[in-house]
Order: C-alpha cells, then sequence, then structure tokens
C-alpha cells in the first residue's frame, strides 16, 4: 500500500504507541461492552398503549412483531398493527421492512440468531483479515485495519440490537464486499 503521511507519523514514537495502545483498549471495551447480557427489552405493547419515547422504540417494535410471528401470526397484519401502536407511520411501502429476519428469529429463536449473528461477524472479520494480509505490508497494519473493522462490527455482537435489520445487513454487505474479488 502506498505511504501516505498522517497525523501519527508526525508524533514521537512513544506518544505515536500510547495513541495505538489507547485506541486498541478503546476497542476492546466497546467489544466487551456487548458481550454483557442486556436488559430485557419492555413489551411493544402494554394493555393497548405504546412505550414512551427515547426508550429504544425500533428494538421493541421489530423483536415484538418476530416473537408474535412464532406464535403463529401473519407478518404484515402484525407489522401493522404493532406500527399502528407504537405511532409509526405506515406510507410509504417502504417503511414496513420485509419480513426475512422476523420469520428466521421466530424459525431459530433469539439463542441461535444470535449465534448466527455472532459467526457472521467473526467470518466477516476473518475474510477481511485475509484480505488485508493482501492490501498491507506488515502483518501490524493488516491487525490494525482488522481491528478497525471490528469496532464497526461490533454492534452484532450486543442482543440489544439482535431485531434490527440494519445490523443484519451492514454484517452481510461487509462479508460480501469482503468476498468480491474483481475477476469473479
Amino acid at each position: 500500500m502506498a505511504s501516505a503521511e498522517t497525523w501519527l507519523a508526525n508524533q514521537s514514537r512513544g506518544r505515536a504507541i500510547a495513541f495505538i495502545i489507547a485506541l486498541t483498549l478503546l476497542i476492546f471495551a466497546g467489544l466487551f461492552e456487548g458481550a454483557k447480557e442486556p436488559t430485557p427489552i419492555k413489551s411493544a405493547v402494554t394493555s393497548g398503549t405504546a412505550i414512551a419515547a427515547g426508550q429504544g422504540e425500533d428494538l421493541v417494535l421489530y423483536q415484538r412483531i418476530a416473537e408474535r410471528i412464532a406464535t403463529g401470526e401473519t407478518y404484515y397484519p402484525v407489522a401493522a398493527e404493532e406500527m399502528r401502536a407504537g405511532n409509526y407511520p405506515l406510507k410509504p411501502f417502504v417503511t414496513f421492512r420485509l419480513p426475512n429476519l422476523a420469520k428466521l428469529m421466530a424459525w431459530l429463536g433469539a439463542g441461535p440468531s444470535r449465534m448466527l449473528l455472532i459467526t457472521l461477524c467473526l467470518l466477516t472479520l476473518l475474510v477481511w483479515w485475509r484480505r488485508f494480509g493482501t492490501m498491507f505490508d506488515t502483518p501490524a497494519r493488516q491487525a490494525i485495519a482488522t481491528l478497525l473493522m471490528a469496532t464497526g462490527l461490533g454492534i452484532g455482537f450486543q442482543s440489544t440490537y439482535l431485531y434490527l435489520h440494519d445490523v443484519w445487513a451492514g454484517v452481510l454487505i461487509a462479508l460480501a464486499l469482503g468476498l468480491h474479488r474483481p475477476d469473479r
């Protein structure tokens, strides 16, 4: 990879090492924070009323939809009812997510779904580790690039965000980009 001058290049060796160590500790702190068991999410609908604003409405919405799909209900009527209960807009049609994730979560359950997401995150890190090995001239740069990738994938290790489509999509896009080769 071509050498480019960076802020770090202009620092003393000791200061640069301290910065890299601090950044690495911050990355690991974020990864281990996601390993904690989350506080259970409140039900989206309690006696027909929506939860108060600012309490993770999206998290609750998609969890609640998946829970109801697991009981055998049909996706779109359930999604519409839950969205109405949470004062979400129903128009335009793109406000409705596709049913794939809710059906997967209903079929597998939360535990296996979480393991699948973590496995996808680890696989993505492995793919990028190998890809960075072809892009960088030293193992240290390869490791730093992989750690930076881990910060982006860190949300996939947090069970709180398991029901969000965006998290799954982000991990799958990162995996696809890591596997992409122009000649294939």
